[in-house]
């Protein structure tokens, strides 16, 4: 599996689907693909051996409480861990840390009922190329 790949399913591991930030659609076409109300958004960036970036994710929910994304965020933090979580790739493995602040709760003024948390990881990439 490809550097893009290996970060699509490292946040597809989580029960939520995931869409590429680069893909994602409107509450319309979501609802079409049966993406539902809680699902992950997340960015790719890829780099070589040794290179550390920041790749960032947004979990949304629709509800009146914070409780179910606030258990998802807690859920991914557990996995990634203190020391990082690697992920194979086809030429080595990217280590995914966690970012500081790891998660923060944003608003989304076009819905109320939309909750949004908005999470820094960082990926060192340990790859041949």
């Amino acid at each position: 599996m490809d550097k893009a790949q290996a970060i699509h399913a490292f946040w597809s591991s989580f029960e939520w689907p995931a869409l590429d930030e680069q893909s994602a659609y409107d509450e319309g076409v979501l609802e079409e693909l049966g993406i539902g109300d809680r699902y992950i958004t997340y960015e790719v960036s890829i780099s070589n051996f040794g290179d550390q970036v920041s790749l960032t994710a947004s979990l949304w929910c629709r509800s009146t409480s914070w409780e179910d994304i606030s258990k998802k965020a807690d859920e991914i933090a557990d996995y990634i861990g203190l020391g990082g979580r690697l992920i194979r790739t086809d030429d080595g493995a990217i280590w995914i840390k966690l970012g500081t602040p790891f998660a923060q709760r944003m608003a989304v003024q076009e819905d109320s009922f939309l909750r949004r948390i908005y999470l820094n990881t960082s990926a060192e990439f340990l790859t041949a190329t």
